[in-house]
Order: C-alpha cells, then structure tokens, then sequence
C-alpha cells in the first residue's frame, strides 16, 4: 500500500483547525451568502439592482469561521487561484462580494493558497497567525476574567510577552518581524543602509480594505518597498482582534522587507528610486488611504508621512 506523508500546507491546515476549536470557533466550508445573510429581494443594497440580488442567493463563501455554540458567522474567507486575478467574470463576481460584505459591514479576507505555506518563523503559515490572533485575544479575555482587579492596559501589546501581576508569561508567535529589526540596526552600523529601521504605514482605504506598506533606503537615492500580503476588507468588524490585525499586518510588512533587503544585499534585488516609492504611495493616497498605525526612524519616516497627510 502506498503512503503519502502530508505536506506542509496540509499540516498547517489542520493546525488551522485545531487552534479554531481551542477557543470556540469552527470552519463551514461551501457556505451560500443568504445563509449567512437575510437576503430579501428590494431591501437594503439589493434595493433596485436584481442583479445583485439573485448573485446574492446562488453565491457562495469558500469558508464561515463562526462561533460553534451559537452558530453565528464572525468572519468569511475567500481562497483565491489565479483566475482571481486574470478572469474577468470572476472579478467581476469578487467585486460583488465585497461590495454585499462591506455593505453588511462583515468582515471578508481574501487569501490565497500561500497562506497555508509555512513560511514564517516557527512554522506558521499566515493564516494560522492570523487564527493566533484571535487566540491571542480569548487569552487576554480569560486572564482579565480571572483577574477582575487587572485593568487591560495592565496586560503588554500582545505582539510581545504578556506578562501580569502573577508574572506568568504567555508564549507569543506574533512577533515576526523582531529578526528583521535587529538585522536593520546591525546593517546600518555597518553603513549598508542608510537608516536604523523601516518606516511602515498601516491603514484603511475607500473601501474599508486594511492596508500599508514598509519601506527602508538602502542609500541616499534609492530604497527596498514592502507591499500590503494582507486582503482584509470590513477591517473595522473584526471585532475580536481589533486594532491586532494592524499590528500583524506591521510585522508581516516587517518581516517580508527583511527578506527583500537580504535579497537585495545579495544581488537578487534590485532597489527602487526613491521617486518610484513616492509614486506608490500617491497611489494609496489616491484611494483614499488613511493610515491608523505605523512607525519609522526620522527624517524619512516624516517624509512619507508628510506625503500621505498633505
């Protein structure tokens, strides 16, 4: 009898689904859109567009993470293929989607298949850090319930240690981009690039998407950029981790321009202007971005940030 060992994707799905039921939460796969909303033929967004509504009740969701006591849907999640990115009807239907979810003002995250590949530090994949999240948050729930004299502030980022009166101490995942950190101080004191740190932008579009960008220069002209790995949209409704998803979006950003600047170092990347990496901020800022979260050394930083605010 043959036997077939499971990849790395396959163990941390299954992962996946081991931490969601540690605190609660389950995965419906296959699930149609007016079973997770009450569609009605000329109510709401469906109001004077038929279209819509009939999309609305053949439709479904590649996956509902939901509460499995109470059954209620908390997030959906669309796994993308390339025809995502290429076929024109499948946009065209993705864009209806976000548009019934950002409407209902439900959280959607779109991924794609490398987000069950175990890429990040301690062998998680992106969508089991994003599960950690909510982990992370049940945790804190539960040490503030146990210790009701504790007020919130009183518990560290959870991107860090947690650590309480009783100093016991939460093992922590979250914090990927640390290495990366190190390794830009280590690199500006060695005069290999021209600033201690990157300067990163997290923030919320027209369209309610989660985004940002992290960037560093390397020399007085030119500069490696980072773009958003995250499709989150209805940022604001993913109640359970709120201000979290921002922070792990700054270290995935954070991480992922460590990686670039190794590659660049190593002749495999070739850096931008720093013109080219104003442009492509203009184009954030054209929709609309307003960014929440973020941080950098000066001046650059000020710069950036001067070039998004005005």
């Amino acid at each position: 009898m043959d036997m077939r060992f499971p990849t790395p994707e396959e163990l941390s799905a299954h992962q996946v689904l081991e931490d969601l039921e540690k605190i609660g939460l389950r995965i419906q796969r296959e699930r149609g859109i007016a079973a997770v909303f009450n569609v009605q033929k000329g109510h709401g967004i469906f109001s004077g567009d038929d279209s819509l509504y009939f999309y609305a009740l053949s439709a479904r969701f590649d996956l509902i993470i939901e509460n499995k006591e109470t059954g209620k849907a908390l997030v959906a999640v669309e796994v993308d293929g390339s025809c995502h990115e290429t076929d024109p009807k499948t946009i065209f239907n993705d864009q209806r989607k976000e548009k019934i979810c950002h409407h209902l003002k439900f959280p959607l995250l779109r991924v794609s298949h490398s987000y069950m590949d175990p890429a990040y530090p301690g062998g998680f994949s992106l969508l089991q850090l994003i599960v950690r999240l909510y982990e992370k948050s049940w945790e804190i729930d539960q040490i503030l319930q146990e210790n009701p004299h504790l007020e919130e502030d009183c518990i560290l980022d959870p991107f860090y240690e947690i650590v309480f009166e009783e100093k016991k101490r939460i093992p922590n995942p979250l914090e990927i981009g640390r290495s990366a950190r190190i390794k830009f101080q280590k690199l500006f004191g060695q005069n290999k690039i021209l600033d201690p740190g990157p300067s990163t932008f997290v923030g919320i579009n027209k369209e309610g998407k989660l985004t940002g960008f992290s960037s560093i220069r390397v020399s007085s002209s030119h500069g490696i950029y980072a773009e958003n790995p995250i499709k989150c949209y209805s940022y604001d409704q993913f109640k359970e981790v709120g201000g979290r998803l921002s922070d792990l979006l700054q270290e995935l950003l954070v991480f992922n321009l460590g990686k670039k600047v190794d590659a660049y170092l190593d002749g495999r990347e070739k850096p931008l202007s720093l013109d080219q990496i104003k442009k492509k901020v203009l184009v954030l800022k054209k929709n609309e971005f307003s960014p929440r979260s973020g941080g950098g050394p000066h001046p650059y930083y000020s710069v950036i940030h001067d070039l998004i605010e005005k």
